[in-house]
């Protein structure tokens, strides 16, 4: 096939329109990431594509600039007819970005512009989720103030609360709370943000939350307590004050441990001592059951743990019967020696 000069011509100049169109939509994203404002506004004159994606993670050029906190460019191409219903490769639009990097100024940009607060993500997020996560204080607050949910979910029923509990961020935990966070919101595993705060041994939260009337005794799937955790991991200040508020050292999990036994098989000894001095009882038929069950299972010591703590062996309940009769009387002969050798006699 023949072509004329002129035709010739012309393809060329498509193709090269072409070049110059892909070169002036890929420089935009990156012009936005750098709050390169006076490139933007070119650019966009010059015809780029406003929604045009980077290639990396796939995020236009108001999602890159909002990730930077670059306001006036996120306004500017706002402006020019960015659509902010866009997301990149996580499935995040822009204000995911800037909540998550704390840039609380972008975010009310966004929110001005009609993005909702309450915007979801495809694994069911929302900015004040990933903002709690991060500690971004204020961002939350100004979430919260632009009417996001305070009790929104993931798609694992975690809550923003939740979140800032897991992660020990107090200020952020304190104004959710303030905005009606629900203090007892548990997520998939049944934990509530209580039970997160004494796993991580952050009182300054776990006071937060006492102060909110979360409930102290609260149970996870597995029936563990805020107590239980506090205990295992050895965090005694979380420990003293969830017995502060009344936590039940009675409750036992699903492997029918309480608190103070979860404590001994952590090998936290001064801290169950320290539990027992500070009214934590085990009922003489627990004491057998502890002592039959962990014998049976290899667990070796947990009558002297029991009395190293400050436990009686020989104490008595309403029965009238000690751990060491009920273990005779069951006839668990290995826990009964257990018990012997701790030191009951009766």
């Amino acid at each position: 096939m023949k072509y004329s000069l002129f035709t010739t011509a012309a393809l060329c100049a498509v193709f090269a329109f072409g070049l110059s169109s892909c070169k002036k939509n890929s420089n935009l994203p990156a012009a936005a990431a750098q709050g390169d404002l006076e490139t933007v506004q070119s650019l966009i004159e010059d015809g780029a594509d406003v929604n045009a994606k980077e290639d990396s993670m796939g995020g236009t050029a108001v999602v890159e600039a909002a990730g930077n906190g670059k306001t006036d460019v996120v306004k500017a191409l706002v402006a020019a007819g960015a659509d902010l219903t866009i997301k990149d490769k996580k499935g995040e639009t822009a204000i995911f970005r800037a909540a998550r990097n704390g840039h609380t100024d972008t975010v009310k940009a966004l929110l001005a512009a009609g993005v909702s607060a309450d915007t979801t993500s495809d694994n069911g997020s929302t900015p004040i989720l990933v903002a709690a996560w991060n500690g971004r204080t204020d961002t939350v607050k100004a979430l919260l103030e632009g009417n996001a949910n305070a009790n929104a979910t993931d798609l694992n029923d975690n809550t923003a609360l939740t979140f800032a509990a897991r992660q020990k961020h107090t200020e952020t935990a304190k104004a959710l709370l303030a905005a009606g966070a629900s203090a007892d919101a548990a997520d998939i595993t049944g934990c509530t943000p209580l039970i997160y705060a004494a796993s991580v041994g952050d009182t300054a939260t776990l006071a937060a939350l006492l102060e909110a009337n979360a409930n102290v005794n609260a149970q996870d799937l597995v029936g563990r307590t805020a107590l239980m955790l506090a205990a295992e991991k050895g965090h005694a200040d979380a420990v003293k004050a969830l017995m502060a508020a009344q936590a039940d050292t009675t409750l036992k999990n699903k492997s029918g441990y309480n608190a103070l036994v979860v404590a001994l098989m952590a090998d936290k000894k001064d801290l169950a001592k320290a539990m027992v001095e500070a009214g934590a009882t085990v009922s003489p038929a627990d004491v057998e059951s502890f002592t039959s069950l962990l014998t049976a299972r290899k667990y070796n010591g947990i009558a002297d743990q029991l009395k190293a703590a400050g436990v009686d062996l020989n104490a008595k309940g309403e029965d009238g019967k000690s751990a060491l009769m009920i273990a005779t009387e069951k006839g668990h002969k290995g826990a009964a020696e257990a018990l012997k050798a701790a030191g009951a006699t009766e």
